[in-house]
């Protein structure tokens, strides 16, 4: 059978167990060998056993203190140390021995009816409930029980004793001494109870005292004997826990003494042995009691801080600063509040007039509990959300639920508000991108005539035989740039929207990569030598590509003369040429600087210039590779960038291959 947590311990403090240092073990040895002694004090005239065995308490004690891993041991020291208060009285070795097995076999039995009821291993047994407190009385009971059989075979077997006599004063005694001594192994944490007033502190230990005395006459009938039981009762449900198990264990010493000393009730017409037992009883009932009203005083204790903790958490706490509670009844048409929380106050204290609540929050709720809609009440810039329900079998009152939800209506409008400017924002943006293409399309027509002419003049002015060489040098230098211009009016036109539909089958042709790649590096050869750069191709025999011949060739330019550009000095430029499940992949490889993250995810933006261009002065206006990949995507391809690891920068451009045919 195993102990599970109760429920009334959810949420307490946890008990930090305490473990008896290895010190402790000889301070233990000697505390229980001199109460063994002192024991023998308490033997009655010609009795075999003592009348109270204290040092049977404090081995229960020690033994419940001490770590599982050790109890074995621990029983182990109790035989051993109790075997000298026996040989001290005069007993027998035989005998001494037996008696000691006995001791040590009430410790093991004790500790093995408590494990059976789950008290084992991590689990310390604390009083915590009157379950524990009813385990601990059997548990004391069976180990007393163990000891007396085993006692009494002993003086029965090697002391010439009468078994029944001989067991029926060591069970008392032990049973006695273990309910009364072994509790203080299992106090629980410490549980926060109010405090106790100061006099009673004082009256209550005073009255116990003098009952004790007033009981400790000879004269005094029996029954008069149980007046202790209502102040220690008293002191049980009042009195700290420690403190109430030393008053016990100090009365039933007290009461224990003046019965043995002949005085009191259980000394009137008995003999020594039978005050003994009967003083026993009285002590078992006493310590039983005890621990019972103590433990149901501790559980009900801990099960009213739980329910306080779970009612702070339902109506205060963490629903208390944002959640308003009330429940109100309905007589009439006005409305009586029978409860509210604090937060529910504060949102209707105006409607108030004491515990009359009238107003427009009491008429939403009102009418929210005949429909039970959820609606949201508005005044100013306060929104509070409403919700009401009838109580049942009291068709006149109705719990109501508010909620401040000014902030979030605030916040609603606010993102609404946003989302309208956002709005705004993107259909002007897109009118300033419609008005930028328009002019910049415009201009690029306007542009392309007069261009036209200035080459061709120049064209036919280069041919003109009457020029001089410096002349002739002039007219180069105007067709050149005015390629340049040419170019540049052709991305402006592609950028204004030319192109932008996919080509149509009438559009492409299928071409030999390599007389691609040939007419590219031819174009482009002049300037690769101008810088004295290492271009180099690599192409597979048989590669085709299909589509449109001029955005390959512009495409493909573009990569060719991004990687020339930046590239420095005697570096090196690869082009390669691949074809891989019917795609088709030039790759342009340079030695140069590289771009960096940031920069190749922006690479492909209309206009943008890497940092590294706008240092090194490089011409152009950053159009190139936003152009190359929206010919490659109207192809039907991609283009990326790569930053290899050995340094430079690779353009990656993938275009349909050739069509195959059966």
């Amino acid at each position: 059978m195993k102990a599970g947590a109760p429920f009334a311990t959810l949420g307490a403090p946890p008990r930090t167990t305490w473990i008896p240092p290895w010190w402790s073990w000889p301070i233990a040895a000697v505390v229980i060998g001199a109460l063994g002694l002192s024991g023998t004090i308490f033997t009655p005239p010609g009795g075999s056993a003592a009348a109270w065995w204290p040092a049977a308490g404090a081995a229960a004690l020690f033994a419940l203190l001490s770590p599982p891993r050790r109890r074995g041991a621990f029983v182990l020291l109790v035989l051993v140390v109790t075997v000298i208060p026996n040989l001290v009285y005069g007993r027998s070795l035989a005998v001494a021995v037996g008696y000691a097995l006995a001791n040590a076999l009430e410790i093991a039995a004790l500790l093995a009816v408590l494990a059976i009821w789950g008290y084992r291993g991590a689990n310390a047994f604390v009083l915590h409930r009157t379950r524990e407190a009813l385990v601990l009385v059997v548990a004391g009971l069976t180990g007393a029980l163990v000891a007396a059989l085993v006692a009494a075979t002993t003086a029965a077997l090697l002391g010439g004793g009468d078994f029944s006599a001989t067991a029926l004063s060591v069970f008392p005694s032990h049973a006695a001494a273990v309910l009364l001594i072994a509790p203080f192994a299992c106090i629980p944490p410490i549980s926060g109870s109010a405090p106790v007033p100061r006099w009673e502190v004082v009256l209550q230990p005073v009255l116990l005292v003098g009952v004790l005395a007033f009981v400790a006459f000879p004269r005094v009938e029996i029954p008069l004997t149980f007046l202790p039981f209502m102040i220690i009762a008293w002191g049980c449900l009042r009195l700290p826990f420690v403190a109430s198990l030393i008053e016990v264990l100090v009365a039933g010493i007290a009461i224990l003494m003046v019965t043995l000393a002949g005085r009191g009730p259980f000394a009137l017409g008995l003999s020594p042995a039978e005050r003994a037992i009967t003083v026993e009883i009285f002590l078992i009932a006493l310590a039983t009691v005890s621990l019972l009203l103590l433990t149901a005083r501790a559980e009900q204790q801990e099960t009213a801080r739980v329910a306080e903790r779970t009612s702070h958490l339902l109506s205060g706490g963490l629903v208390e600063t944002e959640v308003g509670l009330a429940v109100a009844r309905r007589a009439g048409e006005s409305t009586e509040l029978l409860w509210a929380n604090a937060a529910a106050r504060s949102m209707i204290v105006l409607e108030l007039d004491g515990d009359d609540w009238a107003g427009p929050l009491e008429h939403v709720a009102r009418h929210a509990s005949r429909d039970g809609v959820e609606r949201v009440h508005t005044d100013g810039d306060t929104s509070l959300r409403l919700v009401a329900n009838p109580i049942e079998n009291d068709p006149g009152m109705f719990a109501v639920q508010l909620l401040d939800v000014s902030s979030t209506v605030r916040m609603i409008h606010a993102r609404a508000d946003a989302e309208r400017e956002r709005a705004a924002a993107t259909e002007l943006r897109a009118d300033l991108r419609r008005q930028r293409d328009d002019f910049i399309s415009t201009t690029s027509h306007e542009l392309r005539t007069p261009l036209t002419n200035v080459l061709g003049y120049a064209e036919l002015l280069e041919e003109s035989p009457v020029l001089t060489a410096l002349e002739r040098d002039w007219v180069a230098r105007i067709r050149r740039n005015g390629l340049r211009l040419s170019d540049l009016v052709e991305d402006l036109l592609m950028v204004g929207g030319a192109h932008a539909t996919p080509a149509s089958p009438g559009e492409q042709h299928t071409l030999s990569t390599r007389s691609v790649v040939a007419a590219i590096v031819a174009s482009h050869g002049a300037a690769a030598d101008e810088k004295r750069l290492r271009l180099e191709i690599d192409i597979d025999a048989g590669t085709n590509v299909h589509g449109v011949p001029a955005d390959i060739h512009r495409s493909l330019g573009a990569l060719l003369t991004n990687a020339i550009l930046f590239t420095p000095a005697d570096g090196d430029v690869l082009v390669r040429v691949r074809e891989d499940g019917g795609i088709t992949e030039f790759s342009v490889s340079d030695s140069g600087p590289g771009m960096s993250d940031a920069d190749r995810d922006r690479a492909f933006e209309r206009f943008f210039r890497a940092a590294e261009a706008e240092q090194s002065g490089a011409p152009g206006v950053g159009l190139g590779l936003s152009i190359a990949r929206r010919l490659a995507h109207r192809n039907g391809g991609t283009l990326e960038l790569v930053s290899p690891a050995s340094g430079g920068l690779r353009a990656v451009l993938r275009l349909p291959a050739a069509p195959r045919h059966a």
